[in-house]
């Protein structure tokens, strides 16, 4: 039973925009901010 589980984002180990893959979830939190938080410069 998962009733008292906290439930958390799960980010899976491939990035969503650019197709990375990582080795830790965790890793891949790091490379979206990273790398995608911020606009690009021109």
């Amino acid at each position: 039973m998962s009733l008292f589980r906290k439930k958390s984002q799960t980010i899976g180990l491939v990035c969503k925009i650019c197709n990375m893959e990582f080795s830790e979830s965790h890793r891949t939190q790091i490379h979206m901010i990273k790398a995608h938080s911020k606009p690009r410069k021109s």
